[in-house]
């Protein structure tokens, strides 16, 4: 199934969706992980509403260390709001996304303070990239 949905991920959107090619899941899935695929981020930031405990676990099987950033991206992108062992996994890879906003969503993943996301902003209420990774690598030291 993960080798079908990384296929799926990279399918060329000209290329007109058939029965084998649109994964066998639940329709958030399907439109997760076609909102992934097309980089949709404000359709992923709609999904985090209706995201369930069981859909995360099965993002979190489809997902793999081998994807592409910017698929990865999408992925912590819709799993932002939750933390534990289920996406630690994926979370600490995303600490070392190339992506400011990623490696930030990842941090408070991980440690499961959601609070902190204002302290990595600069006075203009942007992320801090400095903050970010000197929080990041505090966070490894330990």
């Amino acid at each position: 199934m993960k080798n079908f949905v990384i296929l799926f991920l990279f399918i060329s959107s000209a290329i007109s969706a058939s029965a084998n090619s649109t994964p066998p899941d639940t329709s958030f899935i399907r439109r997760t992980l076609t909102a992934i695929k097309s980089q949709d981020f404000e359709t992923l930031e709609g999904l985090r509403d209706e995201i369930t405990d069981k859909d995360v676990k099965e993002l979190v099987e489809i997902w793999d260390p081998a994807l592409a950033w910017a698929v990865k991206d999408g992925f912590v992108a819709v799993l932002m709001d939750q933390s534990g062992e289920i996406v630690f996994e994926l979370m600490t890879d995303a600490l070392n996304a190339p992506t400011l906003e990623t490696r930030a969503c990842a941090l408070m993943c991980v440690t499961g303070d959601f609070s902190q996301f204002e302290k990595l902003m600069d006075s203009s209420g942007w992320l801090n990239e400095s903050k970010v990774d000197e929080a990041i690598l505090e966070y490894k030291k330990k």
